[in-house]
């Protein structure tokens, strides 16, 4: 499992957010990563598609069976 998202997204900013991203490594089944992109918002895909696409490739890359 990789996570993305923006550190400037509302859900992610919402209070009940912060103890869910904090326990992710332990609630989470097979999360590899948790990426937070600076200053992105909800819609990471659009606002930087460069960073959203480099970082699955090298997820898909280490993860290739």
């Amino acid at each position: 499992m990789l996570f993305i998202a923006g550190d400037d997204d509302g859900v992610v900013k919402a209070p009940v957010s912060a103890a869910a991203l904090a326990q992710m490594p332990e609630t989470v089944p097979g999360l590899k990563r948790k990426l937070m992109l600076k200053g992105a918002g909800h819609w990471i895909q659009r606002e930087r598609p460069d960073e959203v696409n480099s970082a699955t490739v090298e997820f898909l890359r280490e993860v290739r069976v």
